[in-house]
């Protein structure tokens, strides 16, 4: 479970470094969908 959580952090970090010129908004939609649809299938 903590190693989980510094892969996902991880992985955000190199979203951030990625996608950082997308708007903010379409990001976060990104980031919401990685969550929230991404997560559950790990688990």
């Amino acid at each position: 479970m903590t190693s989980q959580k510094v892969r996902i952090a991880k992985a955000i970090q190199s979203y951030q470094n990625h996608f950082f010129i997308i708007d903010n908004t379409d990001y976060m939609h990104l980031l919401l969908l990685y969550f929230f649809v991404g997560k559950p299938f790990q688990e």
